[in-house]
């Protein structure tokens, strides 16, 4: 049970990726008519018509992204765009809250900033996956040396107990830190980073 647990958690970012991805990909062909008559009904009722009133224009585009963070403006921007999947850069502008601001240009228009350099989020990503290839590891460590050691016939080292208790420890407490930072901010760097490729966003220049 230890063993099955440890694994669990040694690789949750990918378990939850595949089994998130294998649940949308089961429901998605019966969204998609649901979703182009939603948009298609907002495109011919409220898309860059400022006689409507804000409030009313901002609960149809929620009703047609299922956000609530997503405005009239937002979703004019994107229709504006031409985004090929719209509810898709909903989703990484939701994931992206920490790192881009909406800023009105007019009430007709607006442009997506980031106070961070795209050069700098991309080396940020990088950075967070090796954190977490060298977390898991070190996490299996113990585990991948001792089979080392029976493939080859080798007789293995001891440590003290002290320093093997130890040893668990650093090694747990990083695999949670590890999977939590790529699971968080490994998380609204991509989705920013692919919001991006969607969108224009404006990154920092300097």
């Amino acid at each position: 049970m230890e063993i099955i647990l440890k694994y669990i958690v040694t690789f949750f970012p990918v378990l939850l990726w595949f089994f998130d991805k294998t649940y949308r990909m089961a429901h998605k062909r019966k969204f998609f008519k649901a979703q182009r008559e939603a948009l298609q009904s907002y495109i011919n009722d409220y898309y860059q018509k400022l006689n409507i009133e804000f409030v009313i224009r901002d609960i149809a585009a929620r009703e047609v992204t299922c956000r609530d963070d997503v405005g009239g403006l937002f979703l004019d921007f994107c229709i504006k765009n031409k985004c090929n999947n719209i509810f898709n850069v909903m989703h990484d502008f939701i994931n992206s809250w920490a790192f881009v601001n909406i800023k009105k240009i007019d009430d007709e228009n607006i442009e997506l900033h980031t106070r961070f350099k795209k050069k700098t989020l991309e080396i940020l990503f990088i950075s967070i996956f090796i954190y977490y290839v060298v977390s898991v590891f070190i996490f299996l460590f113990n585990d991948i040396f001792l089979w080392i050691f029976k493939y080859f016939d080798v007789v293995p080292f001891y440590i003290s107990k002290k320093w093997f208790d130890f040893f668990v420890f650093f090694k747990g407490l990083n695999i949670i830190l590890a999977v939590v930072v790529l699971l968080s901010v490994g998380r609204w760097v991509a989705s920013i980073l692919s919001l991006a490729k969607k969108l224009p966003v404006k990154f920092e220049q300097k």
